[in-house]
């Protein structure tokens, strides 16, 4: 402030030194910010910045760190576009702590598997054994870590060992996905991040629809089984002809068949892997024969068939050279009902407990016609 009460500004431009002058302290601070600014951006130098802002920016600074304030800026930038607006920042971070993993009780990968497998002690003998067959592949392949180091990379080891098929690759994805939900479920692994197992593409199989016997097959067989085996004709003929799961049959009980009315009613606790009741028509021609095995191998109240059928008559199969695919007898059946109700894919699903999709896509294969009666026949001389 000179004497004259005016109030001098001074800076160098263009290396000359400048000065002007300005009636109050104010218009001076306002005048001296604007030059500011333009020398500022003359320059290339830095921006003109507010106090207030100083300080703002040295706690950016801070909080950024090694990464620098336009790393910062950067990675702030790519979560508010994620989330839409910086507003839902607040809550993406509360859902992180409570969901993410410093929400989550960290165990080993091994001990995760363990606590899974023991969730299923009460589960049928066929899932308990796949469920134990697949911790045990996983532990092999897999080295003990903390279950949050498991990696994509790491679930292919044992996903597509050397050797296996790619059936075989498919199941254990789907094992291994059926142990990471459940993991998640636990509060092992955060449900923030993706699961390994979402990253892994599936081996595509040929679209080929499941094996089955044809009828001079089955005719060699029932006679191979009816001389050797006649104990293990109720499931061949609940299987075979009726469509049932092997489980199923292994459940059923004698009060199960009404062969007045002809029918053979399956509760929930008979099906178990859809809990859903259904009802499967014995035609008229089984009913004899069906009575007649059902009758003689068991007493009111006991299983009506032996819980070693299944291997039994699979090994006598095999041994008279012919091959064994998966649910065999089951497949059979539903194929041959298909040829038999003109293709109704809806109809022959209720029977069977399938979805019409997967019967349409599982099911509808070219079968020589007449062959859906003379399996219908052959069901007829089981006795």
């Amino acid at each position: 402030k000179r004497g004259n009460g005016l109030f001098a500004l001074a800076w160098r431009e263009e290396g000359r030194r400048r000065t002007t002058t300005r009636t109050d302290f104010s218009t001076a601070l306002d005048w001296a910010e604007s030059k500011a600014r333009e020398l500022a951006a003359g320059s290339g130098g830095r921006q003109w910045i507010k106090p207030g802002e100083a300080e703002a920016v040295e706690g950016l600074r801070a909080t950024a760190g090694e990464a620098g304030l336009g790393g910062l800026l950067w990675t702030l930038r790519g979560i508010v576009a994620e989330l839409g607006s910086l507003d839902r920042l607040g809550e993406a971070a509360a859902y992180f702590v409570s969901h993410g993993p410093a929400g989550i009780r960290e165990v080993g990968f091994f001990a995760a598997v363990d606590l899974v497998e023991a969730e299923y002690h009460e589960s049928p003998k066929a899932t308990r054994s796949t469920m134990a067959t697949a911790a045990r592949g996983m532990k092999r392949e897999i080295t003990d870590c903390s279950l949050l180091e498991i990696t994509r990379e790491k679930l292919e080891l044992w996903i597509f060992e050397a050797g296996s098929s790619k059936r075989t690759a498919r199941n254990r994805l789907s094992q291994a996905a059926t142990f990471f939900a459940r993991f998640v479920v636990l509060g092992l692994w955060p449900v923030s991040r993706p699961i390994p197992t979402g990253a892994i593409k599936a081996p595509r199989l040929n679209d080929v629809a499941p094996g089955i016997f044809s009828p001079n097959e089955m005719s060699r067989f029932l006679a191979a089984v009816k001389k050797d085996l006649p104990q293990y004709l109720p499931y061949l003929l609940l299987a075979g002809w009726l469509g049932c799961r092997p489980s199923e049959c292994l459940r059923l009980r004698r009060d199960a068949f009404d062969f007045e009315n002809g029918f053979l009613y399956l509760a929930p606790a008979v099906v178990g892997k859809t809990n859903r009741e259904r009802w499967v028509p014995i035609a008229e021609s089984l009913r004899p024969g069906l009575a007649a095995v059902v009758g003689r191998s068991t007493a009111a109240g006991e299983a009506v068939c032996l819980k070693a059928s299944r291997e039994k008559l699979s090994v006598l199969a095999r041994k008279m050279g012919f091959l064994w695919p998966p649910d065999v007898l089951r497949h059979s059946a539903i194929s041959y009902w298909l040829q038999r109700a003109g293709n109704d894919c809806n109809q022959v699903a209720e029977w069977c407990g399938n979805s019409p999709k997967v019967i349409r896509s599982n099911y509808r294969r070219p079968i020589p016609d007449g062959w859906g009666e003379k399996w219908l026949a052959l069901g007829a001389e089981i006795q």
